[in-house]
């Protein structure tokens, strides 16, 4: 199982509509091929530059490298 997570800070303001439209839209990442356990996570610990996460697993390394293939 490889886990693959990406933590960032988005420009819009928090809490705007931009903002939700955003970590909705990114919900289209669980539909592609090969990615299993997709998590949208926001950033609680004061220690981080970042305020939210993505998280997804794959089975394998080949599953992993059709998902960073894809457009």
């Amino acid at each position: 199982m490889i886990r693959h997570t990406v933590s960032f800070t988005l420009k819009h303001a928090r809490g705007s509509e931009l903002e939700s439209a955003f970590l909705e839209a990114a919900k289209v990442l669980a539909d592609i091929p090969g990615v299993e356990r997709f998590e949208r996570l926001r950033q609680v610990s004061a220690k981080s530059d970042f305020e939210f996460g993505f998280s997804m697993e794959f089975a394998d390394q080949a599953a992993y490298d059709a998902y960073n293939g894809h457009p």
